[in-house]
């Protein structure tokens, strides 16, 4: 079996790295896997990097849509959602790709700025079995990686609820071109979580689509219970706190829920009991990840370990902890969920996504309703009070993981969906191989004919944007222009 998957990066990210951990599932499985990314991070030496189109040309569509992005986009969100809404017009046609023409298999995964809807519609007429891994909701929307509660990509889009003063409906455009090129029916779309599937059935894109449910999975060698009195003793911890422990690449995403967990600590700290324990140090918290000045407002001391990069550290930060908190108001299935889990740490979230995927209340950790947050921190209070129920979850996630969230697990249920796909129809025509690097994709009609007028408006506002920058500094009216003489 080749198998190529095809994502943004190798690395970096959550979608990345779980892209990458399955092609290096496959490849243990003993299978020619390889990846083709636009942005190479490892040393994997099956990795490679797309050569991509680079002339003057390029470069001045690419910045075209940079503008867009900076200046109509960013401008015009509203107070719904700060998670990223990209455009569909970045794409780069792989179709002739040696490494794309060599594989029997495409899957792709996380590709935003590397495939547009055309650029896909071209590598579908290679007529190779295509199989699209979703990290997020942006391939059936009209922009938003996750919609904020909004269901309108079952429909068109319209009204953007995270736009404002949207006059070119960018958002019907952008799920217009995706309806317009790619045809769902020949894809085989996978979902790591049961939520996730279920919003893609529902989407004008993927309603008729074969739509699978296939977990993302951990390394049980790498992610594995470890000694928590060694593992606290290499971190510096006391043996006898109770430890929360959280962490995030990005802490400033609304969705992510830090602004709720700070709330859910001040509310805690209103108990006298869990506040001396705060004073005492029996309960503390740990902290991966780069919240900069995000958690000002907790109001209880934490332990800042910064951007954790290796995997066996990571693993031994969560073996240290008691409790890993997962605050998301929309997630799909975390790999930190995972991970934790993988080392005996039980997880404490709301009831959202794919949460409930992998979380038994009471058995492999707590999950409050949806934005509850004094009820999230009624489980708190109760989970640092509970030792027999804190070691009694810990082993349950330590058999749950590698019973059915291990990588060996989810790269043999994708060999399954890739054999199934190859025995349905005639194997592809090998094509002929181009190795000079891959040009930009032109948008569809659906799109282009918005395109000019976005950048208009875009360079419109700045210049505005600019002129009220300036007046400002000159309360007055129209700064004065300087003499010759100065």
């Amino acid at each position: 079996m080749r198998a190529l998957q095809i994502c943004e990066s190798d690395c970096h990210g959550g979608a990345a790295r779980a892209a990458w951990r399955l092609h290096r599932g496959l490849a243990a499985l003993g299978h020619d896997s390889a990846m083709l990314v636009r942005e190479k991070h490892s040393t994997d030496p099956a990795v490679f990097a797309a050569r991509l189109d680079e002339s003057a040309a390029a470069k001045k569509q690419l910045q075209r849509v940079k503008w867009i992005e900076k200046h109509w986009i960013k401008n015009h969100r509203t107070e719904i959602s700060n998670t990223w809404f990209s455009l569909p017009a970045i794409g780069y046609d792989l179709s002739q790709n040696p490494r794309v023409l060599a594989s029997q298999v495409l899957n792709l995964h996380w590709i935003s700025g590397l495939l547009s809807p055309p650029a896909i519609a071209l590598l579908q007429q290679l007529g190779r079995p295509i199989f699209w891994t979703l990290h997020d909701q942006r391939p059936f929307t009209g922009g938003c990686h996750y919609s904020a509660g909004c269901r309108g990509c079952e429909v068109s889009c319209a009204h953007c609820p995270q736009l404002a003063g949207d006059p070119l409906e960018l958002a019907q455009a952008c799920l217009q071109e995706s309806l317009h090129c790619i045809n769902a029916r020949k894809i085989v779309v996978i979902c790591p979580s049961r939520w996730l599937a279920a919003c893609a059935r529902s989407s004008a894109l993927f309603a008729g689509a074969d739509i699978q449910v296939v977990p993302n999975g951990v390394d049980p060698a790498i992610f594995r219970p470890q000694s928590k009195p060694d593992a606290r003793c290499e971190l510096g911890l006391d043996a006898e706190a109770v430890y929360f422990l959280f962490g995030a690449d990005n802490f400033h995403e609304k969705r992510k829920g830090f602004r709720e967990l700070s709330a859910v600590f001040r509310n805690l700290l209103a108990d006298a009991p869990f506040r001396q324990a705060v004073v005492s140090g029996k309960i503390q918290l740990l902290c991966f990840g780069d919240p900069g000045r995000n958690l000002d407002n907790f109001g209880v001391p934490v332990h800042r370990l910064g951007r954790v990069d290796d995997d066996a550290a990571l693993a031994r930060i969560y073996s240290a902890a008691d409790a890993f908190l997962l605050p998301s108001l929309e997630d799909n299935l975390p790999n930190t969920m995972l991970e934790a889990m993988a080392c005996g740490t039980p997880v404490i979230g709301f009831q959202i996504g794919g949460l409930p995927d992998a979380i038994t209340p009471q058995e492999t950790g707590l999950l409050a309703p949806p934005g509850d947050g004094a009820r999230f921190a009624e489980l708190l209070r109760e989970f640092a009070g509970d030792e027999p129920g804190r070691k009694r979850m810990s082993r349950n996630c330590a058999q749950l993981i590698p019973a059915r969230f291990s990588v060996e697990i989810q790269a043999r249920r994708y060999l399954e969906l890739y054999g199934r796909a190859l025995d349905a129809g005639p194997p592809a025509a090998a094509g002929k191989s181009d190795a000079g690097p891959s040009p930009l994709t032109p948008p569809s009609p659906a799109f282009s004919g918005i395109c000019d007028k976005l950048l208009l408006l875009a360079k419109q506002e700045r210049r505005t944007a600019r002129w009220k920058s300036l007046k400002q500094l000159f309360p007055g009216g129209t700064p004065a222009k300087k003499s010759p003489s100065h």
